[in-house]
């Protein structure tokens, strides 16, 4: 939205949010949260029978947050324990709560144990048998997914975000020790009740193809299962990863029909199979908050070099966004102060960390800069919080939600004290 020549978001002018809250500043919008989360009722939720949404809280989480999707009957996923403590100190019912993670430590399963979580995704064999272990030290029982890796090829996604391939630190490989030792191991195993299985192929994605051929491997193993086991599943949990354009050379994912495609194939073959299908489990995390996000900047130096390129530095970088010095992510811009002016000049944005890498947009179309604008980075609701980190003692930004001409601040910015304030003097 624009007015006055400033641009606006949820309904808030965003260079007043910038000079009252500082910069670099996250920005969430509540409305765009919540209207990504209805799109998944109205076409996954309200549509099927026997379905859930976890929202993937590595993608954003905080206390509200985690408020937030509790409020609008989802569930959620933590992978450490970081992650579950925030999710109970905001409230969550723990039913509602799956731990992922690829080494969860003795004390991190203790805590979901003690949390009475409703499903531990175990991962590999070490972990089993700690598991197992901690349960019958605490006389309890647990409810558990597998999860397993599909072993895809030609995953179309950059490399350092794959997670189906069969060279993968995540799950369990579909092999013979899968089906004949760990399946039996926790079928016979009375602290565990096996509820079904879990996949994760990997994220933006933007082909539907790659889901269906994943399910596919993963249903072979469900049939044999339940022909060698008699085992019938009752969960089926397939991931997230779906894509969302980070800049406007990108189409938007049809979300309603990636996922009438994939419920269609995965009814069909439960169908075909004379099997009851189970409950189908879906994890969007970047797809709900990703576009419900952006970063304001204050712009300071401007570098011109003669025939190369004119840089335009700002007042964070990698320590707030690492995506493009890690993914070479790109992400369109705008400046705030200047937002229907008319973008006649070729800058790179570059951050202030002291690394020649640490570069948030190339070669953009802008209007003039000049010290002292603000700049607004699109699309930065997903893994930009969550990676921020303290590289050059860097502070992290503040986070303010915003709806309807409304704003309140859900994170407060760091401080110097509090970067100081786990350190011991001599």
């Amino acid at each position: 939205m624009k007015s006055n020549n400033h641009y606006f978001f949820g309904g808030v002018d965003t260079v007043e949010l910038a000079k009252k809250h500082e910069t670099p500043l996250y920005v969430l919008s509540e409305d765009i949260i919540l209207e990504n989360i209805n799109t998944l009722k109205k076409c996954f939720i309200d549509k099927y029978d026997n379905v859930k949404v976890l929202y993937a809280s590595k993608a954003f989480l905080s206390v509200a947050m985690a408020q937030i999707i509790g409020r609008e009957g989802l569930g959620i996923d933590v992978v450490s324990g970081g992650e579950l403590f925030t999710v109970m100190k905001a409230g969550f019912n723990p039913k509602e709560i799956f731990f992922h993670g690829n080494n969860k430590t003795q004390k991190e399963l203790e805590m979901a144990i003690d949390y009475d979580i409703g499903q531990i995704v175990v991962d590999n064999l070490y972990e089993l048998e700690l598991l197992i272990e901690i349960l019958k030290k605490e006389n309890k029982t647990q409810d558990v997914l597998l999860r397993l890796s599909p072993g895809l090829t030609n995953i179309d996604t950059h490399e350092y975000i794959i997670t189906g391939q069969r060279d993968t630190k995540f799950g369990f490989q579909i092999d013979e020790s899968l089906k004949n030792d760990i399946i039996p191991r926790i079928l016979s195993e009375d602290r565990l009740d096996l509820k079904g299985f879990h996949y994760h192929i990997g994220s933006q994605l933007f082909d539907n193809e790659t889901y269906l051929n994943a399910f596919k491997l993963i249903f072979d193993l469900i049939e044999w299962t339940k022909n060698n086991y008699n085992y019938s599943t009752e969960i089926l949990n397939i991931g997230g990863g779906f894509g969302i354009p980070y800049h406007e050379d990108i189409q938007p994912l049809d979300i309603e029909k990636i996922l009438s495609e994939i419920m269609d194939t995965i009814e069909k073959e439960f169908k075909q199979a004379n099997m009851t299908r189970p409950q189908v489990i879906i994890e969007p995390g970047r797809w709900i908050i990703g576009p419900a996000g952006i970063t304001i900047y204050k712009i300071g130096a401007v570098k011109s070099i003669e025939g190369i390129r004119t840089y335009a530095a700002v007042d964070g970088g990698m320590s707030d966004n690492i995506r493009p010095s890690l993914y070479n992510a790109l992400y369109s811009a705008d400046i705030a102060n200047k937002y229907n002016q008319e973008k006649t000049h070729i800058y790179t944005i570059a951050g202030k960390a002291c690394e020649s890498g640490d570069i948030l947009v190339k070669d953009i179309n802008l209007p003039e800069i000049e010290t002292g604008d603000y700049l607004i980075v699109h699309t930065t609701g997903a893994y930009n919080f969550s990676m921020a980190s303290n590289y050059n003692r860097m502070l992290i930004p503040a986070v303010v939600l915003v709806s309807k001409g409304k704003e309140r601040v859900i994170v407060k910015r760091q401080t110097y004290e509090d970067i100081i304030g786990r350190d011991i003097s001599l």
